[in-house]
């Protein structure tokens, strides 16, 4: 019976609907199906204004608002030394005139990450938002990690997602690296 009912209904609103879009009178059309909870049954005739009450405010929007998450973050406070005491420095503000930059994540951190693969047995370092001519950097990197650590390095450079990857553990010497450039 339900399948009946729900298919002579929707029948019953297709041709509704058909004959309001020959006429041009799309819109005060009102097809929506509802069921009676007690009998289970579809409701065939039910006007919507008497369904439900509610009223459109803008003044309560100030208490939602609050709630959401901000887009970007404000500028973190000036201190009189640097690092603070959990370590952070502030990304400089004069441009050092390479051809490359990495910006700060939107929380003012180096984007620095450590990947592990192969079930923690392959560590990879990763640099993420570098813009500009991204093999120099890469070159300039690789340069002063293999000089730290007098041996060869692994990079893989990753044009369209403007990221660098790093063979090994190097969170330290590249984020002390990328501020030294001022990044």
């Amino acid at each position: 019976f339900r399948t009946r009912a729900k298919m002579s209904l929707r029948i019953a609103c297709r041709k509704l609907l058909d004959n309001v879009v020959r006429k041009n009178q799309l819109s005060q059309v009102r097809c929506i199906q509802y069921y009676d909870p007690d009998n289970k049954k579809p409701v065939e005739s039910v006007n919507p204004e008497e369904t439900t009450d509610y009223e459109v405010s803008k003044e309560e929007w100030k208490y939602v608002d609050r709630l959401l998450p901000l887009k970007t973050l404000p500028e973190p406070p000036k201190y009189s030394s640097y690092p603070t005491p959990s370590g952070w420095i502030p990304q400089k503000d004069e441009n050092i005139g390479l051809p490359y930059s990495v910006r700060r994540s939107r929380f003012h951190m180096l984007p620095v990450y450590l990947e592990e693969k192969s079930g923690g047995t392959r560590k990879i370092t990763i640099v993420k938002k570098v813009e500009g001519d991204i093999w120099a950097f890469e070159a300039d990197i690789r340069k002063h990690l293999e000089e730290l650590t007098s041996r060869k390095v692994t990079t893989q450079v990753h044009e369209i997602t403007r990221f660098l990857r790093i063979k090994g553990i190097y969170l330290k010497e590249v984020s002390d690296f990328l501020i030294s450039k001022g990044f």
